[in-house]
Formats: C-alpha cells, sequence, structure tokens
C-alpha cells in the first residue's frame, strides 16, 4: 500500500499524500473494508478533503446526524503556506484559487471538499475532511459549530449520515484527530459553470438568473436565523429556509451575527433538482464554514451590518455571473426599487458597461455590452444594491428575499418575448441549458 497511488494525489502536496495515505491504510486494515478513500479532491492552506466511499450493507439510523467526528489526534502534519483570497469573479480570465482551497484540476465533480450523497447499488459516497496543522483543527471544529447551528437549512450543504452507522461510531474511537464529514453533491462547484457559460457565447437566461438569485437569498436567511439559534431541531428532510414569524408584536426573532467570511463561487456547489423550488434549475448548496464567525458587536455599528455583509457577498457572486467585477470600481448608478428610482454609489458599473480598468478589446467590450442589454432591469437593480458602496443603501434581508422570490416564482418567458435572446427563456431551452453546462459538468 506505501507505494500505491491515489488518484488526485499529482496535484497535492506531500503532507497531504502522506495524509490521505494515513487513512486509506487505516481503512485497508480495519472495518473489513466497510470504507475506502476514492481519490484527494483538494487541499487547502490548513486541511485537505478525501472523496470517500461507504459499501451500503448497513442502514444509517434515522437520528439526525452530527456534523463531527472527534478522537484524539496523531502528531500534526507540517502546515502549509496560505494561499492568496479572491472574492470576485474575474470577467477577463479565471481568479486566483481563493484562500483554503487549492482544487485538483483533472476532477470536474466535488472539487470544492464538502458535497450530497451519491447511491449507487450498495455504496455511498462522502467527503472527509481533515485538518494539516493545529490551526486547521481549530478551523474544521469552526465549521463543525457553524454546520451544526445550520443543520437542516436546504441551501447549506449537510453532515453525511455516514455519521449515523454503527461502522463509523467505530472508526471514530480509532480514527485519529477530528473529521468532519459531509454529503456527495455530484454537480460541482458554481465557479466550473462560470467558466462552462462562456462557451454559451450568448447570455445566461434571465429566468435562470432569477433562481440562482434565490437560491443565494435562501443562504443569507439561514445565516441569519440558524436554525439551532431558533431552538429548531433538524428534521431528516432539509427545509426551505423562509423568514421566521413574526411574534404577538409584529418582531421576528432578532438576526444572528453569523459571517460566512469565504463567500463566493468556489465555495457554492450544485446540487440536484427537487420538486419543491428546484424542478428545472438544480439547488445550490453553500460550503466551507471554515472562516465563519460571529461579528462582535460595535458601538454605533450600522443597523443590520451582518446580515448586509453577506448581502453583499452575495451580490458579488450574481455580479460574476453577469460577468462583472467588483474590481471595476464604484460609481453613481440610477435603478429602481420598489417602482421608486434612486441614484446609489455601487460597485456594480461593470452591468452599465465594462470598465475601462480591465483594458479589454473592443470585441469582449461589445459582447459584454450584448449580454448587458438582454439583462432583466430588475435583476440589474438588485444585484447593484447588493454591492451598494454605502451599507444603508444595500436592501434588508426581508426585502431582498421578497423581490427575488416573486420575480422567480412569477416571470415567464413571454415576460421577455421583446428581448434579444427570448429564445432561451423558454422552459426547453433552460433545461438543455442547465443539463449541458451543469448537470454534466
Amino acid at each position: 500500500m506505501a507505494n500505491r497511488r491515489i488518484q488526485g494525489d499529482s496535484k497535492v502536496s506531500e503532507q497531504v499524500v502522506n495524509g490521505a495515505k494515513y487513512v486509506s491504510q487505516f481503512f485497508e486494515k480495519t472495518h473489513n473494508g466497510s470504507f475506502a478513500v476514492e481519490r484527494i479532491l483538494g487541499q487547502g492552506s490548513w486541511g485537505y478533503t478525501l472523496q470517500m466511499i461507504m459499501k451500503c450493507d448497513e442502514t444509517p439510523q434515522s437520528s439526525s446526524p452530527s456534523t463531527s467526528s472527534q478522537a484524539p489526534g496523531p502528531p500534526l502534519l507540517p502546515s502549509l503556506p496560505d494561499m492568496p483570497s479572491s472574492r470576485s469573479f474575474n470577467p477577463l480570465g479565471p481568479a486566483p484559487v481563493p484562500f483554503g482551497l487549492n482544487p485538483v484540476p483533472q476532477l470536474s465533480r466535488g472539487l470544492g471538499g464538502i458535497s450530497l450523497s451519491e447511491k449507487t447499488r450498495n455504496t455511498k459516497r462522502f467527503v472527509l475532511k481533515r485538518s494539516l496543522a493545529e490551526v486547521g483543527e481549530k478551523n474544521i471544529r469552526v465549521e463543525i459549530d457553524a454546520l451544526d447551528r445550520l443543520h437542516g437549512s436546504m441551501h447549506i450543504a449537510q453532515p453525511s449520515d455516514v455519521l449515523n452507522t454503527p461502522g463509523w461510531n467505530e472508526v471514530t474511537r480509532s480514527l485519529k484527530g477530528p473529521m468532519l464529514l459531509m454529503e456527495w453533491i455530484e454537480n460541482g462547484l458554481l465557479w466550473t459553470f462560470y467558466e462552462r457559460r462562456a462557451e454559451l457565447d450568448e447570455p445566461l437566461p434571465n429566468r435562470l438568473l432569477w433562481a440562482l438569485f434565490l437560491c443565494l437569498c435562501r443562504m443569507i436567511v439561514a445565516l441569519a436565523w440558524p436554525p439551532r439559534d431558533l431552538g429548531r431541531k433538524a428534521s431528516n428532510e432539509p427545509e426551505l429556509e423562509v423568514l421566521p414569524p413574526l411574534n404577538a408584536k409584529g418582531e421576528r426573532p432578532p438576526k444572528s451575527r453569523l459571517l460566512h467570511g469565504d463567500f463566493h463561487g468556489q465555495n457554492i456547489m450544485i446540487d440536484k433538482l427537487e420538486p419543491k423550488e428546484h424542478i428545472l434549475i438544480p439547488m445550490l448548496k453553500l460550503i466551507d464554514f471554515g472562516m465563519a464567525r460571529d461579528l462582535p458587536e460595535r458601538a454605533n455599528e450600522p443597523k443590520d451590518i451582518v446580515s448586509k455583509t453577506n448581502i453583499r457577498a452575495i451580490g458579488e457572486v450574481m455580479l460574476g455571473l453577469l460577468r462583472g467585477n467588483v474590481k471595476g470600481g464604484p460609481g453613481m448608478m440610477g435603478i429602481t426599487l420598489n417602482g421608486q428610482p434612486k441614484k446609489i454609489n455601487s460597485y456594480a458599473t461593470d452591468l452599465d458597461r465594462l470598465s475601462n480598468k480591465y483594458r479589454a478589446p473592443a470585441a469582449i467590450v461589445a459582447k459584454h455590452q450584448d449580454r448587458i442589454d438582454n439583462l432583466d432591469p430588475d435583476i440589474r437593480s438588485l444585484v447593484a444594491s447588493c454591492v451598494a458602496v454605502k451599507i444603508e443603501d444595500r436592501p434588508d434581508i426581508e426585502d431582498l428575499l421578497g423581490a427575488v422570490e416573486a420575480n422567480a416564482r412569477n416571470k415567464k418567458a413571454t415576460d421577455y418575448q421583446n428581448y434579444k435572446y427570448s429564445i432561451n427563456e423558454s422552459d426547453p431551452a433552460i433545461r438543455r441549458i442547465v443539463q449541458e453546462y451543469m448537470l454534466n459538468a
């Protein structure tokens, strides 16, 4: 075994290869082959992720899984240097890999290290995340706690129910070091869709954009009101994130101060279709909470600073889907919200014209303008408000969710019949784009 290679080992450090071999050897020697390492998915500056498989000879228990496996740790592997951070999509080319993840490029699915369950006959895939150094153990525990708070939220990656098998209970007593087990999400990163959708050579359908925008809004609703904070216990089936009901005084529970801290297209994964709200367009799931934290309160801070920081993050993701970037710089933009025109200083100026800062060739500038001319002005206004410079110009989470949900549910292909690319707004056209560029990625 010592000389046998593990798939994905050529694109990661020696520390990660040794860590993967340690895990693989452990399972080869114990548990009768019930678990096995399939490949190395990726590494970060403080940890690595493995694609695992379990033989399904036993049935997981019905109780809600815990996000963690804890056991006394072995000697820590040497730490890796930090990687540069990248929060925004570059319209003119790929951006640097974000902090905490160095994806293995040859793998087209499940690169981000946390993912959904894929069952084949008598097998089940899941993802195992382990640390390389002491700081990694700390971040894994931070992620474990954040996911425990968010457990049961449909648009947040869930713990794998492998945690509830008797076989895994034995593993936790033997395999040393903290571990995070997550569901396997089979359709890869939203970042991959960022790159592949350039092959379309046409704007993304507005109805597709509304659906993805709604997924992002659901994520920040979960961050604002984590189920555990509300005293809710996770059920076997995650629930759609909705606004908590008003009390007798007409007030909602206070928002949490939970900040994701690393919200971008490489920490969002594409899940499958499902009947509640994703019949035509697959659900997105937020992953990688190793940098999550509760932001301390400060004197005289702006109202809802935490939720509006998360709102800016989803605005940047939407801007990336539209091939824009906050790096174009802020500028005054005229928008319309709730039927009222207003001027705001926003980082979404690429939605009016491509910034000269990119020094893009004329052909790229023209192609970008062609996309923007096809954009629903309501999407433009909401995205621009999400990335407004002033926090007070960003929408409240309640208003944003209401507007995006109404448009995602009510706008039909006929609403875009006068648009240049109206042919792409039909259900069959969207189904084709989804299948080719999202589900087949």
